[in-house]
């Protein structure tokens, strides 16, 4: 049973390098679901039932079963996945597949060194992910991962407060950039929650994007403030900036004059 959950393993990484191939559908009829949600409640269900037969004594023919399925599962949501046309969607249905598989390959490898509390530990993550509400439109899945960018700003807020020393540097930008990190997140709110159905999906999330590698940037340089470096990168970041917030590129209906760098 162990060289075939090793099988499994490598049948599920292989499932993971191929996100971005169109995959032949082989999946028995009587197995197929055609939406996400669906595939997603299988996989929770089937994960529970071979965590419930891997309890000693354990019950290798129906366990073995049930892993058969789960791998017909994961195939068959992929296979949804990449009939999904919208990349926003897909970007956030493939993250969560990625999650989901990651999890599922640890739970096997628990499996082989019979790690019974490991495996009902990784059955609860899988049950987790799987339940969690998945978006059906781009404007929801938008909002998913412009919160991600939220969280980052969160982050590097507090990363900020505990360790840079703010009195260090008298530059005008840098004392521009700390007090920016103050306000920064609830401005991202304001973002997230001004977002419309009419509005370019694509292009915000490619700008917030190209905003929060550049905050980052900024971050990392804060220690370096005196140097050229650091005004280049606060530079490029003012101008993402404005051009979000107070060029109103967007259409994001918010006071922009009091945002504007």
């Amino acid at each position: 049973m162990s060289e075939f959950i090793r099988e499994a393993v490598a049948i599920l990484e292989e499932l993971k390098t191929k996100t971005n191939v169109k995959l032949d559908n082989k999946i028995d009829n009587s197995l197929l679901y055609t939406d996400y949600n669906s595939n997603l409640k299988l996989i929770d269900n089937n994960s529970n039932k071979l965590t419930i037969s891997l309890k000693d004594p354990i019950n290798w023919e129906i366990a073995n079963k049930l892993l058969k399925d789960l791998l017909k599962y994961f195939n068959n949501l992929l296979y949804i996945i990449q009939s999904q046309s919208s990349s926003l969607l897909l970007r956030n249905w493939l993250n969560k597949f990625n999650d989901t598989v990651e999890y599922f390959i640890r739970l096997l490898h628990s499996i082989i060194e019979y790690n019974y509390r490991e495996i009902i530990n990784y059955n609860e993550i899988i049950h987790k992910l799987t339940n969690e509400k998945i978006p059906s439109s781009e404007l929801q899945a938008l909002k998913i991962l412009l919160r991600d960018h939220y969280i980052l700003l969160v982050d590097t807020k507090s990363e900020i407060d505990q360790e840079v020393d703010k009195d260090d540097c008298d530059k005008d930008n840098f004392k521009e950039m700390i007090s920016l990190a103050e306000k920064l997140p609830s401005i991202y709110l304001q973002l997230i929650e001004n977002l419309k159905e009419e509005q370019d999906h694509e292009s915000i999330l490619a700008l917030s994007t190209k905003l929060t590698d550049q905050w980052n940037e900024v971050v990392y340089l804060l220690d370096e403030a005196e140097d050229e470096e650091f005004d280049d990168a606060v530079r490029e970041f003012k101008g993402t900036y404005n051009e979000i917030f107070k060029n109103n590129t967007l259409s994001l209906g918010i006071d922009f004059d009091k945002l504007s760098l």
